[in-house]
This record gives C-alpha cells, structure tokens and sequence, in this order.
C-alpha cells in the first residue's frame, strides 16, 4: 500500500499580507503610492485643512487698531480704540467702543508729550460726544504721546502713540 500525502493547498496571500522569514503571515499597513500610510495622510490633510481656516479667520478679529476717522493715529487698549489727532494748537482724542462713539462724559486723564528731553503733561477733559480735549498741548513730529484717562465708571486706560 502506498501512502499519499496531502498537502494543504495553498492560499494566496491577501492585499495587506507578506509572509514573513519563516512563512508566518504578516498584516501590514497600507499604504497611499508605496510611501506614505493613509493615517499619516488623514493627519497631514486635517492638519491642513485647520490652518487653511485659521488663517481665513485672522482677518475678522473683533479688537485691534482700525481705521482712523478724524485723520489721526489710532491705538487699541481695554477693548477700546483711541484717536489721537492734532487740531490746531491743541490735541483732541476720540474714543471709539467697536465702532461706535464712547460717551465721554464724566472720564478724565492726563495726555504727556514728551519731545526729546522735553516732557509736557496736559489735562484731558470732555469735549463732547467721543471727544476728550488737551487745550494747548502741541504734538510735534517723532514726539511720543502717553493718554492715561478714567472713564466715568472708574474703569481706566493707559495708551502710548508714536507720532511720525
């Protein structure tokens, strides 16, 4: 009698398997073009896609200096825009709340020039409207200007302006 063996057939291997040293079926990733495994590029592309959208959101931020409305310099502080502008022989500073005027009505301050070695502190008071007026105070070029004001509810502000 003559013994014949069988011999288990043998399966092709699935898409996501090798065979490793000794013949044991190994899983592996896969991959997009050979190179780069799909969970990579998932991650890369929502990484993208994050910092697409942020950099599209940058421009519609609520705060920060905007456009001046009175033809003088405008800075930013406690959720506030401020206007610094030479009318004359005085300094005029509007206040601005998101866009709308600020009732000045009430607040103070104290606006310091300070020219080179030169250092001039002028009272801030309401003028009407947004308006708070430095009678006198001159602002010459290249001058730095510090706007110290108290608004009406006690709240206040210190704003630092450059003159060109």
């Amino acid at each position: 009698m003559t013994a014949t063996a069988t011999i288990p057939p043998v399966r092709a291997p699935a898409r996501n398997e090798i065979r490793g040293p000794r013949g044991a079926a190994c899983k592996v990733r896969r991959t997009f073009d050979g190179d780069i495994p799909m969970t990579a590029l998932k991650t890369l592309l929502v990484a993208v896609a994050f910092g697409a959208a942020s950099l599209a959101a940058a421009p519609v931020l609520a705060h920060g200096d905007s456009a001046p409305k009175h033809g003088g310099i405008v800075k930013s502080a406690n959720d506030l825009s401020f206007e610094l502008v030479a009318e004359g022989g005085d300094a005029a500073l509007y206040i601005d709340d998101h866009g709308s005027a600020f009732d000045t009505a009430g607040a103070s301050g104290k606006l310091t020039v300070l020219a080179g070695s030169d250092k001039t502190a002028v009272e801030l008071k309401p003028a009407g409207g947004n308006k708070l007026l430095a009678a006198g105070a001159r602002l010459p070029a290249g001058a730095k200007v510090v706007a110290v004001i108290t608004t009406a509810q006690n709240k206040t502000a210190s704003v630092r302006f450059n003159l060109p």
